[in-house]
């Protein structure tokens, strides 16, 4: 598309009705609002009232995250500045952070998580949401962060052994790219569980494998993990 094409393409999907979040989009806005005016001490405000709401579940759902969508969207049509979108992502994975950092650590769970992104991807906010569930749940997880060579996913996995591994992908969607990565992971990790999340019509496009399970949303996620306890009692009877 030309640029002025993809534009006014972009300009409607703010105005969409799925994005105006009834009673939400106050807090949203706000949000917004934080962010181009480097404005911390509202993010914290909005963030903490969103978490004193909602909790940190929800709040992720019907705030934070759509809060990501829309400066991205922003970003993309030069509504905000990249400096101003960096401003209120690292707030965003500041908080979550600090949260996660409270959470106890459970030594006696054998769910054992590594998360990662893999080469050329960067945005953890996801990645890192996934990490306070496992936490929450009562389960071990190893945290690596974004861009990480396979080479280094390889060494961990023989380190640490984790029951499961969960990614996301994020940046450009190329089918051609993700299909091989994941056949790279299915074949190095035979005995490991590989949860991918990210879009729904994205990662539906990769090819099904046995120990390959596909995440479009939190609450799939929430039940994935709600499984693995269950087959973890299942299997000390």
């Amino acid at each position: 598309m030309s640029d002025s094409k993809l534009s006014k393409l972009l300009q409607s999907k703010l105005e969409d009705e799925k994005w105006q979040l009834e009673n939400d989009e106050f807090l949203v806005s706000q949000m917004i609002a934080s962010a181009m005016g480097f404005d911390e001490s509202l993010f914290d405000k909005i963030f903490y009232r969103a978490m004193a709401t909602y909790g940190l579940d929800l709040a992720y759902i019907k705030v934070i995250y759509p809060t990501v969508l829309r400066l991205g969207v922003l970003w993309s049509i030069e509504g905000i500045s990249p400096a101003q979108e960096h401003f209120a992502t690292h707030l965003i994975k500041q908080k979550l952070l600090s949260t996660i950092d409270i959470l106890p650590i459970n030594q006696n769970t054998k769910a054992n998580w590594l998360l990662f992104l893999p080469e050329g991807e960067f945005h953890e906010i996801g990645l890192l949401m996934a990490n306070y569930l496992i936490r929450s749940a009562g389960q071990r997880s190893a945290y690596l962060g974004a861009n990480i060579p396979f080479d280094s996913i390889k060494d961990t996995v023989k380190a640490i052994n984790p029951s499961s591994l969960l990614f996301f992908l994020v940046a450009k969607d190329d089918i051609e790219r993700d299909q091989n990565l994941v056949t790279s992971l299915v074949k190095a990790f035979p005995s490991q569980q590989i949860f991918i999340g990210g879009e729904a019509n994205r990662i539906k496009q990769l090819k099904k494998h046995k120990n390959l399970i596909f995440l479009s949303s939190i609450n799939e996620f929430k039940e994935q993990l709600k499984q693995t306890d269950i087959n973890l009692l299942r299997k000390k009877k």
